[in-house]
């Protein structure tokens, strides 16, 4: 088998082929659109969250006290999943400048290096954020209106930098693969 059968890309859109079972190619197709499937749903909760408040408060003068608490949180939510959504498609935020007075070979070796800083500053920030994360819980911080535990969505941005990192890692992994082909 090969070494590097879990990176996941099996074409430009970044879906998964692995020539094992059609659970495991469910898994790993589930995997590679976790963060599309989050940002969609934490963004369509938050339009409907939005709709519903102006709706209620218009036609009814009655307003809730937790949806505009509810719908910051899908949004900060939404925010993190879709930056990892972009370094899965390479749409994160580069310096393309160089790009274009190097050789391809060179190009690919300055994408790697690029996903090495990105990998290790989001390790950094993980590292900084399970602080974080770990003091809202000793502490049981809640969220005023929703009572939303906010060790939760905090976890969930944690877990988004250690998302990226393995994103990070499957991009290099097929940035050698490409450096090899250029050959």
């Amino acid at each position: 088998m090969d070494a590097d059968w879990w990176c996941g890309w099996a074409d430009e859109r970044g879906r998964f082929s692995f020539a094992g079972s059609r659970s495991m190619n469910l898994a790993l197709k589930a995997f590679s659109n976790l963060e599309r499937y989050l940002a969609i749903i934490f963004t369509v909760a938050m339009v409907l969250l939005l709709f519903m408040q102006i709706v209620f408060r218009y036609l009814f003068q009655y307003s809730f006290t937790w949806t505009e608490e509810l719908a910051i949180i899908c949004f900060i939510l939404s925010t993190y999943t879709s930056a990892s959504l972009a370094v899965t498609r390479r749409q994160h935020l580069k310096i393309k400048i160089l790009h274009s007075m190097v050789s391809p070979k060179t190009e690919k070796v300055l994408d790697l290096a690029s996903n090495a800083v990105f990998a290790f500053v989001m390790l950094v920030l993980g590292k900084g954020m399970y602080v974080i994360v770990s003091n809202l819980f000793r502490y049981r911080a809640m969220y005023i209106a929703s009572e939303i535990p906010k060790y939760v969505v905090y976890g969930i941005i944690w877990i988004t930098f250690y998302l990226m990192v393995i994103r990070l890692a499957q991009d290099s992994m097929k940035l050698v693969r490409e450096y090899r082909d250029l050959r």
